[in-house]
């Protein structure tokens, strides 16, 4: 069952955990792969972790 606190909390790892949290973070959140808007917001996070990176 999809739970919104769920994966807002999984979409913050992806943006600010440690690299181990956020890869998993991701391979948890990729059965959603095909709800467009969610992984949007993966996309986001991930791109936001790279700009706080530096990269």
């Amino acid at each position: 069952m999809r739970q919104d606190k769920a994966i807002d909390f999984l979409i913050s790892l992806v943006a600010q955990g440690k690299d181990i949290d956020a890869k998993d973070a991701i391979a948890v959140l990729a059965i959603y792969r095909e709800d467009r808007e969610l992984w949007q917001r993966v996309d986001r996070a991930s791109e936001q972790r790279t700009n706080q990176l530096g990269l």
